[in-house]
């Protein structure tokens, strides 16, 4: 969760106002929103998030409102307000532990993550990771390199978001069968490219 968070979740308080939210696609993401991270939600902060769709966005949002919950997550490294302006990134312990940091990872790039073809191979799986924040990308890149992974150096896209990858094949395969993905979405690209893959 604190991947997931780290990515695409919120923390929020002002005065007697609070939330924790996570945001996702409610086209593409829907039955991983609902099927696993609302799931994840109440097993970590032991209460059910509410659901929310946006009226005229594609997006879901799951949502608790208690300030305990923000305490909770407080208490677990992570900070409320702008992540960018707060210049976030994994929490110290989490390094502590191999397993910790996979999982972690694995919720980063399920929620700021892309599975891809390689341009010219449509064989050749692709995964890349997309962060603004510069202690973030500090982190991510620290914690792929212990646990093995031989990624890309930061880069700008045409778009202007910054972006790391793993471009290699075996190195794609690697990463699936090692820390995989819990979002269909990457899951069903993924094989998609490489038929036959298993996931972890």
């Amino acid at each position: 969760m604190i991947g997931i968070m780290l990515g695409d979740g919120s923390l929020y308080e002002k005065g007697k106002g609070a939330f924790v939210a996570i945001f996702g696609n409610s086209e593409n993401e829907k039955e991983y929103m609902l099927g696993y991270v609302k799931p994840l939600m109440k097993r970590v902060l032991y209460r059910e998030p509410s659901v929310y769709y946006h009226k005229t966005a594609k997006e879901i949002r799951l949502q608790l409102t208690r300030k305990i919950d923000i305490s909770k997550m407080k208490a677990l490294g992570l900070k409320s307000g702008n992540k960018l302006k707060n210049n976030i990134g994994i929490p110290n312990w989490i390094f502590s532990n191999k397993e910790f940091l996979r999982v972690c990872i694995k919720g980063l790039i399920d929620a700021d993550g892309c599975v891809y073809a390689k341009w010219k191979y449509k064989n050749i799986p692709q995964i890349e990771f997309y962060s603004s924040i510069p202690k973030l990308q500090e982190d991510f890149t620290k914690a792929m390199h212990i646990l093995g992974f031989k990624i890309s150096k930061w880069r700008m896209r045409k778009d202007g978001s910054p972006v790391c990858g793993i471009y290699g094949k075996n190195e794609a395969l690697k990463y699936f069968k090692e820390v995989g993905f819990n979002n269909l979405k990457n899951i069903k690209r993924f094989s998609n490219i490489c038929p036959g893959s298993i996931a972890v």
